[in-house]
């Protein structure tokens, strides 16, 4: 049988038939020994790179006819072949010690001075190994990686020179991928918002790529700037607007991301949040094992109240909570729960407190210590505790009207919900304990809130008014459906219509939010 690389038959084009495409593809996905995503991957370019006229290529058929294997190639570099594409059936009906020292002597006549092609197929490696193919490197693309194996036919260049060549060659054909895939996402936005779009990208590129382009130690040249390009319009599809501060410096923390168009702008979000809160984690752990002889060690002043004469101030460690139930006599210095639960992050340990006045014939400030101790249960955002000195063995003081501080304490209480923790949450809480409450006494449909007691009926719930504590809310039969839908959301921010509430089973339909009356069977 006559090889396939007969130097007295010049091979044209090839134009592959329906069947011929159908039977590579099934060659192509059927090769075991190479990863099935690689094959996946693969499987339409084989077709492309067979049909691109190089003189090297061919379809491999059995003595019936039966398309049985091809060769695929491609040139990146003058006078050197890429063996793109070398896939057989389990029987190729060729006899390989013919076929190969054919296909190199073929190749040498058609002026090839090198052959070369990255293994991804570890059978095929050793077989082409022994004859004279030899491992130069190992290359990545993108998240794969491959021994990249050459042969030279005839030295005639620098192979610094062609090395370089190769490199180039192939960092032009990465990039052209991505600009084709650029061009791709572009055409998923409507032409309505296409060019606000484009404007929007454009814009945070060139801010980040001059930022990143004066980063010290950070590489970002043609194929850094690409892949950015790419990713933010990626992000733009599903996004207005992009908090560059924030991803610059996710970038500037996982570098990597930009080297590959693998990944989105949202997972780096994600890991760079995740990283920032197990910092503060640390940050916090350290912080709550500080001890007296720590030359840094104050308080945290979160806000002064309007009348300037109390202000709240977290507590961070041990030596702070010890100082706490000095003064108070209470017991959150005196067992390790309370400094655990800070060091998990599970609660914050707040001290309202006098703020100190210079004392003219002193010199000294004083005035300094706590009147109360609260208790922010993060996890829940609930008030857990709000205690005063100890007044008794079992007892300590809790929250009343009549404290000369109580509106500055509602005062720090509403300033409370519009800080922010740690991790960048707003501490909203929306209950107090009861238990702490229980000195305060409100009158049944009315609330208490930093306004002043309030009926229920005139109370706005959607203006964001402070409820320190309600009266009791009794909803009945004989509640009107109007007072029903208002505690309903003052209550439990249950928000509904009138017509939603059902006082009967008869009247109740898919759209009934909320049951008042006897119960009934099922």
């Amino acid at each position: 049988m006559e090889t396939l690389y007969t130097p007295e038959k010049k091979k044209e084009a090839l134009s592959l038939t329906e069947d011929q495409k159908n039977a590579v593809r099934g060659i192509t996905l059927g090769l075991e020994e190479v990863a099935e995503d690689i094959r996946e991957m693969a499987v339409e370019d084989v077709i492309r790179t067979l049909e691109n006229g190089h003189s090297l290529n061919r379809i491999i058929t059995s003595q019936e006819g039966d398309t049985t294997g091809y060769v695929a190639c491609e040139d990146f570099v003058p006078n050197e072949a890429y063996i793109k594409y070398l896939g057989t059936t389990k029987q190729t009906g060729r006899n390989l010690l013919k076929e190969i020292p054919a296909f190199l002597n073929y190749a040498k006549d058609l002026g090839y001075t090198k052959l070369n092609f990255h293994g991804w197929n570890e059978r095929l490696n050793n077989i082409l190994k022994r004859y004279g193919f030899e491992r130069i490197r190992t290359d990545k693309m993108g998240d794969f990686a491959a021994d990249f194996f050459e042969k030279t036919l005839a030295e005639q260049r620098d192979p610094v020179d062609v090395e370089q060549e190769r490199i180039n060659a192939f960092e032009q054909k990465y990039l052209g991928k991505i600009d084709q895939e650029y061009s791709q996402t572009l055409a998923t936005f409507s032409q309505e918002i296409r060019q606000n779009k484009e404007h929007a990208i454009a814009d945070a590129l060139q801010d980040l790529s001059t930022r990143l382009a004066s980063t010290e130690g950070l590489e970002f040249a043609g194929r850094q700037k690409a892949i950015l390009k790419l990713k933010l319009a990626r992000y733009f599809q599903t996004n207005e607007t992009c908090d560059l501060n924030t991803l610059f410096d996710a970038i500037l923390e996982t570098p990597k991301f930009i080297n590959t168009d693998k990944g989105s702008l949202h997972r780096l979000f994600e890991v760079h949040q995740q990283k920032q809160y197990q910092i503060i984690a640390e940050r916090m752990k350290k912080r709550a094992e500080m001890g007296d002889t720590e030359a840094f060690n104050p308080y945290e002043n979160l806000f002064t109240t309007k009348s300037g004469k109390y202000y709240i101030a977290r507590l961070l460690n041990l030596p702070h909570l010890e100082k706490e139930s000095d003064y108070l006599g209470h017991c959150v210095g005196n067992s390790d729960s309370y400094i655990n639960k800070i060091k998990r992050g599970d609660i914050e340990i707040l001290s309202f407190r006098g703020v100190p006045r210079l004392n003219s014939k002193t010199g000294k400030l004083e005035g300094d210590n706590p009147v109360m101790t609260i208790e922010y249960n993060l996890k829940t955002k609930t008030i857990e505790q709000i205690k005063g000195e100890k007044i008794s063995e079992y007892e300590e003081r809790l929250l009343s009207i009549s404290d000369p501080y109580f509106n500055d304490v509602i005062d720090a209480l509403k300033q409370l919900r519009t800080t922010r923790t740690d991790t960048g949450e707003l501490r909203d809480f929306t209950k107090i304990s009861s238990s702490e409450l229980k000195h305060i006494d409100v009158k049944d449909e009315y609330l208490l809130t930093e306004k002043g007691e309030i009926h229920f009926r005139d109370f706005n719930p959607n203006e964001g008014t402070f409820i320190l504590k309600m009266g009791a809310m009794e909803i009945n039969a004989e509640t009107s459906k109007d007072d029903a839908v208002k505690m309903l959301k003052i209550v439990d921010n249950i928000d509904c219509t009138p017509t939603q509430i059902a006082t009967s089973q008869n009247e109740i339909t898919d759209q009934t939010k909320a049951y008042i009356g006897p119960l009934f069977p099922n």
